[in-house]
């Protein structure tokens, strides 16, 4: 949205806009105040809830405070929308960023630190742009920097790196996802590798391990670790779409996967009650598929 200050539009505050400060005695208004003269009225609440180390709750209460006292006032009509380009900063931005803001020095040493290489102009403006414009902690930065490496490593090997350009959309998804602390970024990063060990062991089930997986593979093993599906009803899935088509069919396997989650089978406990869940409602595939599942289940108890 678009914020505009009474009095004035400048940084310097009006006597009577100083008054109407005083009164108030809620420190984030206050600082409120100051960050939307300081930048000339955008306002964006995630990006200010970082910068203020406040809530977004906290920054939309004091932004209605501020309203109140007739210190700013809303746009009118549609809320304008943020442009989905970083700003061109120049060399200048650059150079005058790096004299007065140490963090940014630090965050800059870092990442030629990670990438093993000095970064061009270009590829500096960027950085700038995520720290400035996005308004991302450098500590979380660090940590985007950090996962992109590691990501771009595992899918081409360790001689490879991340672009400017691969670090500046995670840093986007971590945006728009509302991940600004460090906090925030550790509890995703976790998330991430407990999703990725699984979406692993299901790729090495599926004798799919060694390699990298490409976008379709990834997809499916990703749809199916979020479901929750266990690795005997993947493997009997597996089966199923073999025997039926001859190969390992993505699509049908996964159709097989929904339909069985539609009548509750997601794990071997289901598969023993299957028939009697379904209601006698399940297709003859459905019904051949559980019949085998009975098989391998009697397999599996006598190999445990």
């Amino acid at each position: 949205m678009k914020v505009s200050l009474a009095e004035s539009k400048d940084i310097l505050i009006p006597n009577r806009a100083v008054d109407k400060l005083l009164e108030i005695k809620d420190q984030v208004a206050l600082r409120l105040y100051i960050y939307i003269a300081k930048n000339g009225g955008d306002f964006d609440a995630k990006v200010a809830a970082n910068a203020l180390s406040a809530t977004a709750d906290e920054i939309f209460a004091a932004l209605d405070l501020l309203c109140i006292k007739g210190l700013a006032k809303k746009s009118d009509g549609k809320v304008l929308e943020r442009a989905d380009t970083i700003p061109e900063y120049t060399a200048n931005d650059v150079s005058n960023t790096l004299e007065t803001d140490t963090n940014f020095g630090a965050l800059l040493d870092f990442t030629q630190n990670k990438l093993g290489k000095m970064l061009s102009t270009v590829d500096t403006q960027t950085l700038l742009g995520i720290y400035g414009w996005m308004g991302l902690p450098v500590e979380v930065i660090c940590l985007i920097v950090t996962y992109c490496t590691e990501q771009i490593a595992k899918k081409y090997g360790e001689g490879r790196r991340p672009t400017m350009k691969n670090i500046e959309n995670e840093a986007r998804l971590w945006l728009n996802m509302g991940i600004l602390t460090y906090e925030q970024a550790e509890d995703y990063l976790h998330t991430q590798e407990v999703r990725g060990t699984r979406i692993a062991t299901i790729a090495r089930n599926l004798h799919l391990s060694g390699r990298a997986l490409s976008a379709t593979e990834n997809k499916y093993l990703t749809a199916w670790a979020d479901a929750g599906y266990s690795d005997e009803i993947i493997m009997e899935a597996y089966d199923v779409t073999v025997l039926q088509t001859g190969k390992l069919n993505w699509r049908y396997m996964d159709k097989v996967l929904k339909n069985w989650e539609t009548d509750g089978i997601k794990n071997k406990a289901d598969m023993a009650q299957g028939k009697e869940t379904t209601g006698g409602k399940m297709s003859q595939e459905q019904l051949e598929a559980l019949r085998r599942a009975e098989e391998l289940s009697k397999k599996w108890g006598s190999e445990e």
